[in-house]
């Protein structure tokens, strides 16, 4: 049995909306399920921040091309895009299975195998 599901109001004057998808059980306390928005800044930063500095310390370090810098931009940007977007695509899944977890197949056999007796002309 799938635990209820709540909307609970916040309290917080800067929130936009004021209502939250809660997963609830019994004998624990209500929280609201969220996306891990650290984990994306994490993501976002180490796919931009770190090979932009690298670029620009190999750049006064080893006196090379402002070009270096440039290429890697043009590579980090895309690269830095992709993991973003499946890092988010990643939170989103695992925030829509605790709301609503798929259905097992067990139970759509169990229907489907009703559904045909129904209409079994041997029965």
């Amino acid at each position: 049995m799938a635990p209820a599901l709540s909307a609970r109001r916040t309290s917080k004057a800067n929130s936009s909306v004021g209502l939250w998808l809660t997963k609830r059980r019994k004998g624990e306390p209500v929280s609201p399920v969220r996306i891990n928005v650290w984990r994306l800044s994490i993501i976002f930063l180490l796919s931009t921040v770190v090979p932009l500095a690298l670029s620009f310390l190999a750049i006064e370090l080893f006196d090379l091309s402002i070009t270096v810098l440039l290429w890697v931009s043009i590579a980090s940007i895309p690269l830095a895009a992709f993991t973003v977007s499946r890092a988010v695509l990643a939170e989103l899944d695992r925030v829509i299975q605790i709301l609503a977890p798929e259905e097992t197949e067990a139970s759509g056999a169990d229907e489907v195998d009703s559904v045909s007796a129904l209409f079994d002309p041997t029965a």
